[in-house]
């Protein structure tokens, strides 16, 4: 049988649910007194720590972070850095867990020009998992020190760019599936005439025929050669009567 659960005494509260999402972080803010803290000096033996610089509270304006302010994080572990502790990272500086916000890194190949409100030329979104292996990936092997920028957006604007993601990626997916598609053009053969059924030709010393007909008619050729010749009998005859009466008009 399973076990019966305990019921809270009567007058007392119920059990407080507490829920852990991550890990406990090993970075902090760093405090004002730290103020020379250098990070390439303090994790030179250090392997795999790196600091965040986060710009925070501002806007970035074409190459300048206008309005913002500046906190760093230090101790922060490569292996145990994930996308959530920029998150957490607000929530320690006072941020409401409505806020919604976008976070940029720049490249620490080019941390000399993230002085002052100047944003380097190189910033780069954090959005998913992808993008953060890069972060860390350079974290890891080019700086200790990473400028990360916050950028509040509104709901609205927020449900207006997942519009026009989700859009992009269904046109991404059309133009690949059109691209996979070969059009061949079939051309279209010669029309087959039939040839005609020629006729043979008729031998030399076979007799023309009367009548073009293709079928003949026997009877009707020997009416016409019985016309015939009894119309050319009468024709002699009646020359015939002409020589006679002439013959006898000229003696």
């Amino acid at each position: 049988m399973p076990p019966k659960r305990k019921r809270a005494k009567k007058g007392q509260p119920p059990p407080r649910l507490e829920v852990i999402d991550v890990d406990d972080e090993t970075w902090d803010i760093r405090p004002s007194e730290f103020e020379f803290f250098d990070p390439y000096v303090e994790y030179a033996d250090k392997p795999g720590m790196f600091s965040v610089a986060l710009h925070h509270s501002g806007a970035i304006v074409k190459d300048c972070y206008v309005g913002g302010k500046l906190t760093y994080f230090d101790e922060c572990m490569v292996g145990r850095f994930q996308l959530l502790d920029f998150s957490s990272m607000l929530l320690k500086l006072g941020y409401e867990r409505s806020f919604i916000c976008e976070f940029y890194y720049c490249d620490p190949e080019y941390n000399h020009e993230c002085k002052g409100t100047s944003v380097g030329s190189r910033v780069r979104p954090i959005v998913d998992e992808c993008h953060m292996d890069e972060f860390l990936s350079l974290a890891a092997t080019k700086g200790r020190l990473m400028h990360v920028y916050v950028v509040e957006i509104t709901a609205a604007l927020a449900r207006a760019k997942l519009t026009e993601d989700l859009k992009k990626i269904h046109d991404s997916l059309n133009k690949t599936q059109s691209s996979n598609v070969v059009i061949e053009e079939i051309e279209d053969p010669e029309p087959s005439v039939p040839k005609a059924n020629l006729r043979k030709k008729a031998k030399l010393n076979q007799k023309p025929l009367l009548i073009g007909w293709h079928d003949r008619d026997i009877e009707f050729e020997e009416y016409l050669h019985t016309s015939l010749a009894e119309a050319r009998e009468r024709w002699k005859n009646l020359m015939a009567d002409f020589d006679a009466e002439d013959a006898s008009t000229t003696g």
